[in-house]
């Protein structure tokens, strides 16, 4: 049981490193249009509310990659 919910959660945890590990690269680099594409993403997710609300609510409970019992389904 433990590896068929690992499976079913690797999707989630992988996409969830790479955007982690890319915005800590984008903090790190001295490459100014990285600078500037960073900055311009934050500034359209702060301006856009169904996109910022989209984004917070995929990030508190990613809805695709959930298996069905978080989702409160039943097997």
């Amino acid at each position: 049981m433990l590896a068929r919910y690992e499976r079913q959660r690797r999707a989630d945890v992988t996409s969830r490193r790479i955007a982690i590990d890319l915005l800590n690269r984008s903090l790190l680099t001295d490459f100014l249009p990285v600078h500037g594409a960073r900055a311009l993403s934050l500034f359209l997710v702060d301006r856009i509310g169904p996109l910022r609300r989209a984004l917070m609510r995929e990030g508190v409970s990613p809805v695709a990659s959930q298996p069905r019992l978080m989702r409160g389904e039943m097997l």
